[in-house]
Protein backbone atom coordinates (compact mmCIF):
# COMPACT_ATOMS: atom_id res chain seq x y z
CA UNK A 1 0.00 0.00 0.00
CA UNK A 2 3.26 2.41 0.45
CA UNK A 3 3.38 2.83 -3.11
CA UNK A 4 -0.27 4.66 -3.79
CA UNK A 5 0.24 6.96 -0.85
CA UNK A 6 1.36 8.14 2.55
CA UNK A 7 0.81 4.98 4.73
CA UNK A 8 -0.62 4.88 7.92
CA UNK A 9 -0.81 1.39 10.39
CA UNK A 10 -1.47 0.74 14.25
CA UNK A 11 -1.33 -2.51 16.46
CA UNK A 12 -1.85 -3.23 19.68
CA UNK A 13 0.98 -6.34 20.06
CA UNK A 14 4.49 -5.31 20.75
CA UNK A 15 6.05 -8.12 19.46
CA UNK A 16 3.70 -7.61 16.12
CA UNK A 17 4.78 -3.95 16.47
CA UNK A 18 8.77 -4.45 16.24
CA UNK A 19 8.23 -7.09 13.30
CA UNK A 20 6.25 -5.20 11.41
CA UNK A 21 8.70 -2.02 11.78
CA UNK A 22 11.37 -4.17 11.55
CA UNK A 23 10.45 -4.53 7.67
CA UNK A 24 10.50 -0.53 7.14
CA UNK A 25 7.88 -0.12 5.22
CA UNK A 26 6.04 2.32 7.39
CA UNK A 27 5.91 3.24 11.04
CA UNK A 28 3.68 1.34 12.91
CA UNK A 29 2.10 2.11 15.84
CA UNK A 30 0.85 1.54 19.46
CA UNK A 31 -2.95 1.48 19.54
CA UNK A 32 -6.10 -0.48 19.80
CA UNK A 33 -9.58 0.02 18.04
CA UNK A 34 -12.00 1.48 18.70
CA UNK A 35 -11.05 3.59 21.53
CA UNK A 36 -7.14 4.39 21.17
CA UNK A 37 -6.18 5.49 17.59
CA UNK A 38 -2.44 7.30 17.53
CA UNK A 39 -3.23 9.33 14.82
CA UNK A 40 -5.05 12.51 16.33
CA UNK A 41 -7.07 14.03 13.83
CA UNK A 42 -5.93 12.47 10.87
CA UNK A 43 -8.55 11.53 8.31
CA UNK A 44 -7.68 9.40 5.62
CA UNK A 45 -9.05 8.52 2.27
CA UNK A 46 -8.64 4.40 2.35
CA UNK A 47 -9.00 2.26 5.92
CA UNK A 48 -8.06 -1.60 4.92
CA UNK A 49 -9.34 -3.41 8.10
CA UNK A 50 -7.95 -7.09 6.94
CA UNK A 51 -9.10 -9.49 9.17
CA UNK A 52 -9.51 -7.77 12.20
CA UNK A 53 -12.69 -6.96 12.97
CA UNK A 54 -13.17 -10.70 14.25
CA UNK A 55 -10.73 -9.71 16.90
CA UNK A 56 -12.48 -6.86 18.61
CA UNK A 57 -15.54 -7.36 21.07
CA UNK A 58 -17.57 -4.18 20.13
CA UNK A 59 -17.54 -4.13 15.94
CA UNK A 60 -20.22 -1.66 15.85
CA UNK A 61 -18.58 0.89 17.83
CA UNK A 62 -15.12 0.18 15.15
CA UNK A 63 -16.71 0.45 12.50
CA UNK A 64 -18.37 3.92 13.79
CA UNK A 65 -14.72 4.94 14.56
CA UNK A 66 -13.48 4.14 11.48
CA UNK A 67 -16.42 6.18 9.93
CA UNK A 68 -15.49 9.05 11.64
CA UNK A 69 -12.04 8.43 10.76
CA UNK A 70 -12.40 9.09 7.10
CA UNK A 71 -12.72 12.09 4.62
CA UNK A 72 -15.92 12.83 2.58
CA UNK A 73 -16.39 9.59 0.40
CA UNK A 74 -13.39 7.62 1.93
CA UNK A 75 -13.28 4.24 1.84
CA UNK A 76 -13.12 1.35 3.79
CA UNK A 77 -11.56 -2.49 2.56
CA UNK A 78 -12.44 -5.21 5.10
CA UNK A 79 -12.40 -8.67 4.81
CA UNK A 80 -13.64 -11.53 7.71
CA UNK A 81 -14.04 -15.19 8.11
CA UNK A 82 -17.06 -16.41 7.08
CA UNK A 83 -19.47 -18.85 8.62
CA UNK A 84 -19.72 -19.54 12.10
CA UNK A 85 -20.16 -23.07 11.37
CA UNK A 86 -16.58 -23.09 10.13
CA UNK A 87 -15.21 -22.47 13.80
CA UNK A 88 -12.29 -23.67 14.48
CA UNK A 89 -8.96 -24.38 16.80
CA UNK A 90 -7.52 -22.24 14.81
CA UNK A 91 -10.01 -19.61 15.33
CA UNK A 92 -9.38 -20.13 18.77
CA UNK A 93 -5.57 -19.64 18.72
CA UNK A 94 -5.71 -16.18 16.52
CA UNK A 95 -8.33 -15.26 19.31
CA UNK A 96 -11.39 -14.33 17.07
CA UNK A 97 -14.29 -13.61 18.89
CA UNK A 98 -16.63 -14.69 15.55
CA UNK A 99 -17.30 -15.46 12.24
CA UNK A 100 -19.51 -13.25 10.09
CA UNK A 101 -21.84 -14.09 7.00
CA UNK A 102 -22.76 -10.86 4.42
CA UNK A 103 -26.15 -10.83 6.12
CA UNK A 104 -25.22 -10.16 9.62
CA UNK A 105 -21.99 -8.37 8.41
CA UNK A 106 -23.53 -5.63 5.66
CA UNK A 107 -26.18 -4.39 8.64
CA UNK A 108 -23.92 -3.55 11.37
CA UNK A 109 -21.36 -1.72 8.48
CA UNK A 110 -24.43 0.10 7.00
CA UNK A 111 -25.38 1.21 11.06
CA UNK A 112 -22.08 2.63 11.25
CA UNK A 113 -22.56 5.20 8.80
CA UNK A 114 -21.45 3.62 5.81
CA UNK A 115 -22.85 3.08 2.43
CA UNK A 116 -21.73 -1.03 0.92
CA UNK A 117 -19.90 -0.45 -2.70
CA UNK A 118 -19.35 -4.21 -3.06
CA UNK A 119 -19.87 -7.05 -1.06
CA UNK A 120 -18.27 -10.82 -1.72
CA UNK A 121 -17.09 -13.88 -0.42
CA UNK A 122 -13.73 -14.79 -1.48
CA UNK A 123 -11.61 -18.09 -0.78
CA UNK A 124 -14.14 -19.92 -2.36
CA UNK A 125 -12.37 -22.96 -4.54
CA UNK A 126 -11.16 -23.99 -1.06
CA UNK A 127 -14.43 -23.97 0.57
CA UNK A 128 -15.72 -27.35 0.60
CA UNK A 129 -11.90 -28.69 1.75
CA UNK A 130 -11.98 -26.80 4.53
CA UNK A 131 -15.65 -27.48 5.54
CA UNK A 132 -15.16 -31.25 5.10
CA UNK A 133 -11.93 -31.03 6.77
CA UNK A 134 -13.96 -29.33 10.23
CA UNK A 135 -17.18 -31.10 9.53
CA UNK A 136 -14.76 -34.34 9.96
CA UNK A 137 -13.10 -33.17 13.34
CA UNK A 138 -16.68 -31.86 14.88
CA UNK A 139 -18.17 -35.27 13.63
CA UNK A 140 -15.00 -36.87 15.56
CA UNK A 141 -15.59 -35.10 18.87
CA UNK A 142 -19.34 -35.88 18.58
CA UNK A 143 -18.68 -39.61 18.50
CA UNK A 144 -15.84 -39.80 20.59
CA UNK A 145 -16.05 -37.01 22.80
CA UNK A 146 -13.87 -34.30 23.96
CA UNK A 147 -11.20 -36.53 25.77
CA UNK A 148 -10.03 -37.55 21.99
CA UNK A 149 -7.18 -36.18 20.47
CA UNK A 150 -7.38 -34.54 17.04
CA UNK A 151 -4.12 -33.12 15.60
CA UNK A 152 -5.03 -29.48 15.26
CA UNK A 153 -1.93 -27.92 14.03
CA UNK A 154 -2.29 -23.83 13.42
CA UNK A 155 -2.53 -22.18 9.81
CA UNK A 156 0.21 -20.26 10.47
CA UNK A 157 3.11 -23.10 9.29
CA UNK A 158 4.11 -22.18 5.69
CA UNK A 159 4.09 -25.11 3.59
CA UNK A 160 7.53 -25.80 1.38
CA UNK A 161 7.96 -23.52 -1.35
CA UNK A 162 6.42 -25.57 -3.95
CA UNK A 163 3.35 -25.99 -1.82
CA UNK A 164 2.98 -22.30 -1.13
CA UNK A 165 3.14 -21.19 -4.74
CA UNK A 166 0.66 -23.93 -5.71
CA UNK A 167 -1.89 -22.77 -3.50
CA UNK A 168 -1.11 -18.76 -4.03
CA UNK A 169 -2.12 -19.40 -7.66
CA UNK A 170 -5.04 -21.57 -6.78
CA UNK A 171 -6.44 -18.77 -4.53
CA UNK A 172 -5.42 -15.58 -7.01
CA UNK A 173 -7.28 -17.42 -9.53
CA UNK A 174 -10.74 -16.12 -7.64
CA UNK A 175 -9.17 -12.33 -8.92
CA UNK A 176 -10.50 -12.88 -12.38
CA UNK A 177 -14.04 -13.33 -11.40
CA UNK A 178 -14.46 -11.14 -7.86
CA UNK A 179 -14.59 -7.97 -10.29
CA UNK A 180 -17.39 -9.33 -12.16
CA UNK A 181 -19.57 -10.98 -9.81
CA UNK A 182 -19.85 -11.60 -6.31
CA UNK A 183 -18.85 -14.76 -5.18
CA UNK A 184 -21.82 -16.96 -3.43
CA UNK A 185 -20.06 -18.40 -0.71
CA UNK A 186 -16.58 -18.68 0.71
CA UNK A 187 -14.18 -19.04 3.77
CA UNK A 188 -13.60 -15.13 3.78
CA UNK A 189 -15.92 -12.05 3.19
CA UNK A 190 -14.51 -8.57 1.45
CA UNK A 191 -16.69 -5.94 1.80
CA UNK A 192 -15.36 -1.91 0.32
CA UNK A 193 -17.81 0.47 1.90
CA UNK A 194 -18.18 4.55 1.79
CA UNK A 195 -18.74 6.87 4.21
CA UNK A 196 -21.36 9.01 3.95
Amino acid sequence: LAQFGNLYALESNDDAIALANNRGITKVEKGSLPDNIPFGSKKFDLICMIDVLEHIDDDLATLKTLHGLLKPNGKLLLTAPAYQFLWSHQDEISQHKRRYTRGNLEPIIRNAGFSILYSTYFNTIFFPIVLAVRTFKTAVRSLLGNTVEIYEGNDYNMPSKTMNRLLTEIFAFERHAIPKMPLPFGVSIMVIAQAD
